[in-house]
């Protein structure tokens, strides 16, 4: 049974990997509910394999804490300070979800061939949005998938309404498979794995294609920050990282150099879109001098920034553009303290576990890992990338993956991990609680996940219906399924 629930993980994983972007980055609420329910699912199989071994083992790692500490952080604000409690409890949802897959990918991929198909899951996504979104661009007829229409006006690129997400999720993806091919060969050859290659030069290219100033910033400073840093590790010569980094770039470039110039596309002072940004920025300052300990609430900043709005911003806007302004204004400085405090403690923890390897294998591809992180965190300081539920699910399978890559043991085929194991010991008697525990609290956690799409369902078509009565039984309904949600209200 444990190796039926491990091998089940693994394909809901690879499932989660090519699906969650494909669905508009999984922004729609039933797309939401069914990465919460994959996530959920994933919890229970892991327990399931746990008692079926007679133990429940996990690997014992600073992200652990973190996780917990943020969901206890969002668990006292949606109990105590929060400005709206729906949208809150949305962002709590969310948050389990992801902590759940995070925790499956650093308890359940242990193994090098389990890392491998993992990584080969997400780079063939990427390659394949890449491809898909150069063809869309040249073919477009003002449709997502040439039938999708866009109700809500967008700057589509591959399967994303905003191609800023579309190159967010690309600029994680180039990093982790620049690291794959390195570790590949311990010698760096052109010759070696040229489908790798071909890869990363379509993603660059259609990152390029899309003209997203942000994306093609982060992904060069990530791809300069990644040959640096090899350096430093002296797994790859400074000449031939830096060569890479200019061949990925140049060789990109010209599936982009005859449509717009670059320089017309750099963030001067008189674009209004950056004029629009400022706008918000110095709203989002506001929020955070009149909520500066605990912040606003998780996920309240669509509802909050409307009352902070300054007259030259006349958009709605549902998002900062700055993850970490969003941060500050939705959690405070309490929040902020917890994500940054205990990041930068992970990122040594990571730093100083590489320091011990000598496996080219695990050096390059954590090197990957780690600039792939480092790409989104670039690219937060002027978008919300963070909030598109595809790429968050990416960066928490990234995050996952450092962990169990930095700490795998380097000449052992099995799931043999230097990271120190929690171990608890199971008896019948154990068991025999945990199993019904387990399905309890599944089946509770999915009620709360599906209610709200269900709400969200019946006021959609509420606002369809031609008939009044037909109207106000389906916003009743909404109401009765999610009473605290206003928007029924």
């Amino acid at each position: 049974m444990d190796k039926m629930c491990t091998t089940t993980s693994i394909i809901i994983l690879v499932l989660l990997i090519v699906l969650s972007p494909l669905f508009f980055g999984s922004v729609q609420p039933v797309a939401v509910a069914a990465i919460e329910l994959a996530a959920v699912l994933l919890g229970l199989l892991w327990l399931f394999g746990s008692l079926a071994r007679g133990k429940i083992e996990y690997a014992k790692t600073p992200l652990n804490l973190l996780v917990l500490l943020w969901l206890a952080f969002v668990l006292f604000q949606l109990l105590s300070s929060t400005q709206y409690f729906q949208a809150t409890k949305t962002e709590l949802l969310k948050l389990l979800a992801f902590g759940l897959i995070l925790f499956t990918v650093t308890n359940t991929i242990r193994t090098k061939k389990q890392v491998k198909m993992i990584v080969a899951a997400i780079i063939l996504t990427g390659c394949a949005m890449a491809v898909f979104g150069i063809i869309q661009n040249i073919l477009w007829n003002g449709k997502l998938f040439w039938f999708v229409p866009l109700t809500r006006g967008g700057d589509p690129f591959g399967p994303y309404v905003n191609k800023n997400h579309f190159a967010g999720y690309i600029c994680m993806v180039v990093p982790l498979s620049i690291g794959f091919f390195l570790s590949c060969e311990k010698k760096f050859s052109l010759s070696s794995s040229p489908l790798v290659i071909v890869g990363i030069v379509v993603m660059c290219g259609a990152l390029f294609y899309s003209s997203s100033r942000s994306g093609i910033i982060s992904l060069v400073l990530a791809l300069i920050f990644m040959a640096a840093f090899l350096a430093k590790l002296r797994s790859l010569k400074l000449v031939n990282g830096l060569a890479l980094v200019v061949a990925a770039l140049l060789l990109s470039g010209l599936a982009w150099i005859k449509f717009e110039p670059f320089s017309e596309r750099l963030p001067y002072p008189n674009n209004v879109s950056w004029e629009t940004r400022l706008g918000v920025w110095q709203g989002t300052i506001a929020i955070i001098r009149d909520f500066p300990v605990l912040g606003t609430g998780l996920g309240t900043f669509a509802q909050v920034f409307p009352g902070y709005r300054l007259e030259q911003t006349r958009f709605f806007f549902a998002h900062t553009h700055n993850d970490f302004l969003e941060l500050l204004s939705d959690a405070g400085i309490v929040g902020f303290i917890i994500i940054f405090g205990f990041g930068t403690i992970i990122v040594i923890h990571i730093l100083r576990r590489l320091g011990s390897r000598r496996d080219p294998w695990i050096i390059n591809l954590t090197a990957g890992c780690l600039t792939s992180l480092f790409s989104i965190f670039i690219f937060s300081f002027s978008d919300f990338n963070l909030h598109i539920p595809a790429n968050m699910l990416l960066i928490s399978i990234i995050a996952g993956l450092t962990i169990t890559i930095v700490n795998q043991r380097s000449r052992s085929k099995s799931a043999s991990t230097f990271a120190t194991q929690k171990v608890f010991q199971t008896g019948p008697k154990f068991k025999a609680i945990l199993y019904p525990f387990g399905v309890i609290s599944a089946i509770l956690l999915s009620a709360l996940i599906v209610k709200p799409v269900l709400a969200d369902q019946s006021f959609q078509k509420a606002l369809k219906a031609e008939k009044l009565d037909r109207k106000i039984a389906g916003v009743q309904k909404s109401i009765r399924l999610e009473p605290r949600d206003a928007r029924y209200h």
